[in-house]
């Protein structure tokens, strides 16, 4: 019996050292066998998920596109991925197809040009019910990939010929322009750079020494650098990335070397500076931390801990951002965002740790309207739109003041009160003297928003086919401030900078958002005089014609948080410069490896932007000082004074300060104060001006705007105040208490 199985064992062993044989020479025959169907090497690593990524690399014509419009169908993907950071995978998944895509752009050791078709490829994920981990794994792996480690093989037997990428070591006769890394994210103060961002252990020991300067650390990242800003920047890796043709043009095709701890030298992409104020930023964050939820930021930002205390969640909003400008500079020194925990729960945030214990019922229709917005939980200072209310009343104001038959003194008492149908009474020359069949009020009020930095590249044709700038009306880019309407000329040819659109604000604009028709909009005729009238009578509630509901801040208009202070920041800037403030931007410098600035990169040296201030035609520096002092008195006396007397003493005399409050509303019931089930609405409140960041200086220098959702107290009602106006305050207190130290 033992001899049988010592020679079954024998038998077993050389049976299994035989197919390991076998397998290695079939392996080695695969390898190095007919290397011209490249198609036999697609399936890298046996990984069916990356071979549907490589599958819908083509290589394309000049006049080819494919559609890169893939937001929709990554949140398709990925909207029953819930408890597993489903917005951390939305934006990464986003990040590895733009970054994908930049490579394939600047291949320099290949035939044709590539591009990765997402959307086709997003579609076979979903066709083949692939989950959102499955998803973002698939292009994270392609990207991971060191490029000279893979075999490139071009086939042009058709008109769309495919790229085929399999596992191999090629030696290429150009040199790997791969082996690089990006450049790192700073911000600087005092003269002093702060290595902002953790790349990767590689880049962020190189980070930690600019040129000859050491740079500080971070602290308290989560406070000081804004929500989402790996989304926000991602636009920069065409300068970081040393791959890029933005970085070949700044560097004119010149290396950009850092030396390693090894003493080797390394391509590193530019770094790029950003213009956060890590202590402005600090402040706002602990302040959108607190007012959602969080108690110990309450504590840090010296808020009482009760703020909230009777509202679901414990939040005193649903969702908030904060923004602040530099007048002088246009720097934008703070981004703040948050959201409570049952907001992020109805948008389905898969961060969230620990489920809340009770969330108002905001009913199915908002429910889904949240879940379809792929934008649900980025910042709020940038990207939530919503309309601007009664923080209009200065943009009217000026436009009145344009008007030479204006003369109305009970204005500062109308703004003070916030006093809508007043406002509107005085636009159609209704009220403060003009005449109701010759006004050109509305007109005068669409100049002065233009001379503030809204309707930016908004049509103003009287022909009714002229859609104007689809898509970029009232919109600017975040990095540089460039109006997206201008497109730069370098060297005879137009070129497309590296941007990352945002509204700014537009107002009395057309259904279809892309047109600014006030010709359309309102006219002398005597039936629209009537409609007036009539819409009048009902104290403009209720009427029909959309700039009823526009004057009153309402119906199409939308602005942000950044573009409403800077808008503010314009009027500051008029008022003291007879000229526009500088377009807010978010990079303030590109920097050689070696710490220098590169302007060869730098969009304000080569003229990428256009005009770099607003330009201003009618507006004047005594309409807009006119302004600003009228909006003195929303916090001494009027609409924030409340808010205003809990935070600072002397509120009837306080001078560092002009602002605006709004209460805007998109919904369908306005007198609804209980939750309703079945048509819940969004109920905003914002808080905006220009305030001295400290006693010692002489004019306004920092604009700010706060926007929120308000939340429902335990028992079902609204919360009745204004809560954007309390955070707004708190912000200007910590900061002037900084500005008092320094």
């Amino acid at each position: 019996m033992s001899n049988n199985i010592y020679v079954h064992k024998r038998i077993f062993f050389v049976l299994l050292i035989s197919c390991i044989l076998f397998s290695i020479f079939a392996l080695v025959a695969y390898m190095l066998g007919n290397t011209k169907n490249a198609s036999n090497y697609v399936d890298m690593a046996k990984d069916k998920q990356l071979d549907m990524v490589l599958q819908n690399i083509h290589s394309i014509e000049n006049n080819i596109n494919y559609s890169l419009e893939v937001k929709p169908l990554i949140n398709q993907i990925c909207k029953n991925h819930f408890w597993n950071n489903q917005q951390q995978y939305r934006d990464e998944i986003l990040a590895n197809i733009e970054d994908l895509n930049l490579k394939l752009a600047n291949l320099n050791f290949v035939k044709y040009k590539y591009i990765f078709d997402a959307k086709q490829w997003l579609l076979d994920m979903q066709s083949k019910h692939k989950s959102c981990t499955q998803t973002k794994q698939a292009i994270a792996s392609v990207n991971k990939i060191p490029l000279n480690k893979l075999f490139w093989s071009e086939n042009s037997k058709s008109n769309n010929q495919n790229l085929y990428v399999a596992k191999g070591n090629i030696n290429f006769n150009s040199a790997n322009p791969w082996n690089s890394l990006y450049g790192c994210i700073l911000l600087e103060k005092n003269g002093q750079y702060i290595n902002a961002q953790k790349i990767n252990n590689k880049v962020d020991k190189l980070c930690k020494k600019i040129g000859t300067q050491p740079t500080q650390e971070l602290t308290d990242k989560e406070y000081t650098m804004p929500p989402n800003i790996n989304f926000i920047v991602s636009k920069l890796q065409g300068w970081r990335n040393p791959d890029s043709e933005f970085f070949a043009t700044a560097m004119q095709n010149k290396q950009n070397l850092i030396k390693q701890a090894n003493g080797q030298e390394i391509q590193i992409g530019l770094h790029s500076v950003l213009t956060i104020d890590p202590d402005i930023q600090k402040i706002a964050g602990k302040i959108t931390s607190c007012f959602s939820g969080n108690k110990d930021s309450c504590k840090e930002a010296k808020i009482d801990k009760n703020v909230g205390a009777n509202m679901y969640d414990k939040a005193r909003v649903r969702q908030i951002g904060i923004a602040v400008i530099d007048i002088p500079t246009g720097k934008i020194q703070a981004l703040a965002s948050s959201d409570s925990d049952c907001r992020r729960l109805d948008a389905m945030d898969s961060s969230l740790e620990h489920k809340p214990n009770k969330c108002p019922n905001i009913g199915k229709y908002m429910r889904q309207m949240i879940k379809q917005d792929t934008d649900a939980l980025l910042n709020h200072a940038i990207f939530t739109a919503i309309p601007p209310a009664s923080t209009i009343k200065p943009i009217i104001a000026a436009g009145l003041f344009m008007d030479k038959t204006f003369n109305e003194p009970n204005i500062a008492s109308y703004i003070k009160k916030s006093d809508s149908i007043a406002f509107a009474d005085m636009m159609f020359c209704r009220r403060g003297g003009g005449s109701i069949q010759n006004c050109n009020r509305p007109y005068n009020v669409v100049q002065a928003a233009k001379d503030l930095g809204w309707n930016q590249d908004c049509s103003e044709s009287l022909n009714a086919n002229d859609s104007g700038l689809v898509g970029i009306c009232g919109k600017s880019d975040l990095l540089t401030g460039r109006r997206m309407g201008f497109t730069p000329n370098i060297n005879n040819i137009n070129f497309n900078p590296i941007s990352q659109p945002y509204l700014k604000g537009k107002i009395f604009i057309n259904s279809d958002s892309s047109n600014m028709k006030p010709h359309e909009l309102y006219n002398n005729s005597p039936a629209f005089i009537n409609q007036i009238k009539e819409c009048a009578m009902k104290n403009y509630a209720g009427c029909t014609g959309d700039l009823n509901s526009q004057v009153l801040g309402q119906g199409n208009s939308r602005i942000t948080a950044v573009g409403t202070a800077s808008m503010m920041g314009n009027l500051v800037s008029i008022a003291n410069t007879a000229k526009g403030m500088r377009y807010p931007y978010i990079l303030q410098n590109l920097l050689n490896s070696d710490g220098t600035i590169n302007k060869n990169g730098n969009p304000i040296e080569n003229n990428w932007q256009g005009d770099i201030r607003q330009n201003v035609e009618k507006l004047t520096p005594q309409i807009a000082a006119k302004v600003l002092n009228i909006m003195k008195a929303t916090a001494s006396g009027g609409t924030a004074n409340i808010s205003c007397s809990k935070i600072f003493s002397n509120c009837d005399k306080i001078d560092f300060i002009a602002s605006k409050t709004g209460t805007a509303d998109n919904g369908i019931n306005l007198n609804t104060l209980l939750i309703r089930k079945n048509n819940i609405y969004v109920q905003w409140r914002s808080y905006a001006g220009v305030f001295k960041s400290s006693n010692k200086v002489k004019d306004y220098d920092k604009a700010f705007d706060v926007i929120i959702e308000r939340n429902w107290q335990a028992n079902g009602v609204i919360d009745g105040q204004n809560p954007a106006v309390d955070a707004g305050l708190y912000m200007i207190r910590n900061i002037r208490n900084i500005g008092a130290k320094q």
